[in-house]
């Protein structure tokens, strides 16, 4: 009893933490993100399709013009993103032994499934905020290939697939090298020459495809 008061002490600590950081929650231009180091996480409403503000209700100070502006997304740092994953997996390890203590007491079995759902719950949107596109690192492909191609003297067709796939950020970035090394190993070794490929009846542009997938 005296582990689950502590439990909802901490649920209630959340909670206000969670609520004070939604009153003093604000959202940056994309450049200013690009700028501290910030990740963006959602889009915020109160503004037209080519992302300039809706001049209305900028300069419009009523009831009605605030309820357009309403702040629907914040920036997160990495470092906070960070920290909180790592807080999350203490949360799950704490929750782990818990069960193991309590699991023998019935009486405890509704309050412990809540503390799992939550756990669980809180546990996917750490992970889901840490994703990123596989098109971040991506990107600077087409332009490698075509410079080693360009400097080994062949032609080369580059295709990638699934670069919207969404990958661990921490992943994806620890990926780019080994796959820039794969890259230039397949356009070195993998595809031969024009002439030589003519000569062995091919078409004289080799094919490289990069495909991620989840």
């Amino acid at each position: 009893l005296g582990a689950l008061t502590q439990v909802e002490s901490i649920e209630t600590a959340l909670v206000e933490d969670r609520d004070a950081g939604d009153v003093g929650g604000t959202s940056e231009a994309g450049d200013a993100a690009a700028a501290d180091g910030t990740e963006d996480i959602a889009e915020t409403e109160g503004t037209d399709g080519d992302g300039s503000e809706n001049a209305e209700n900028a300069g419009d100070g009523s009831p009605d013009s605030k309820s357009g502006d309403e702040i629907k997304s914040i920036r997160v740092d990495v470092d906070q993103v960070d920290e909180l994953y790592g807080l999350v997996e203490q949360l799950v390890t704490s929750r782990i032994k818990l069960r193991r203590e309590l699991e023998a007491l019935d009486a405890q079995s509704d309050a412990l499934d809540e503390l799992d759902k939550l756990a669980s719950s809180l546990q996917d949107t750490a992970m889901d905020m840490r994703l990123i596109p596989f098109s971040q690192v991506s990107d600077s492909f087409p332009r490698l290939v075509r410079d080693i191609s360009r400097d080994l003297d062949k032609r080369i067709d580059f295709e990638i697939e699934g670069d919207d796939v969404e990958l661990d950020r921490t992943i994806l970035t620890e990926m780019r090298d080994p796959l820039v090394h794969v890259l230039r190993n397949a356009v070195d070794h993998g595809i031969e020459s024009p002439d030589e490929r003519e000569a062995a009846g091919k078409e004289p542009t080799g094919h490289v495809r990069l495909t991620a997938e989840r």
